[in-house]
């Protein structure tokens, strides 16, 4: 008598395979876009520009300075809220404040004591507005002046003061 050997095949249906490999790629598609998807949050997003001109109004009491703006492109609006100044002193101190907390016609409500910012026109840099800024713990010497616009962290404008 003939004997009939059986063989148990233990591999993988060809299905079940094609669906394994269809599954891993999109798993691994998944994380690279995670990973990645943070930074390319900044990639639509264009920085705008300013032209600005920055007055020493400085006296022996007091630390005053204008800046007065006079373009803003590509728009010719952007929201007070949406800019920070970078104030640098002689000594090389920092102050960041955000330009939302300063009212129209009215004082900085920004809890930096060095300095107080008042915004003589309008909620927008876009309206030619005044920024005055005065110093409220005696006599300080700005050195550098720098706006930021917040969204994405690019620089909009920078000046040195220069006197009356």
């Amino acid at each position: 008598m003939k004997e009939i050997l059986h063989e148990e095949d233990n591999a993988v249906s060809p299905i079940i395979a094609t669906i394994l490999l269809i599954a891993i790629t999109v798993v691994l598609a998944a994380t690279l876009y995670s990973v990645i998807g943070g930074y390319t949050s900044y990639l639509g997003s264009t920085t705008p520009t300013a032209s600005l001109t920055v007055t020493d109004l400085n006296t022996q009491t007091d630390s005053s300075y204008m800046i007065y703006i006079s373009s803003v492109s590509p728009n010719g609006n952007i929201s007070l809220s949406d800019v920070n100044l970078l104030i640098t002193n002689s000594t090389g101190t920092v102050s960041e404040i955000n330009l939302g907390f300063a009212v129209q016609s009215g004082s900085s409500s920004a809890p930096s004591p060095p300095w107080d910012i008042t915004v003589s026109a309008g909620n927008y840099l876009g309206e030619n507005p005044v920024i005055t800024v005065k110093s409220t713990s005696g006599p300080q010497t700005i050195s550098y002046l720098e706006l930021i616009d917040t969204a994405t962290h690019g620089t909009i404008a920078t000046d040195s003061p220069s006197l009356p």
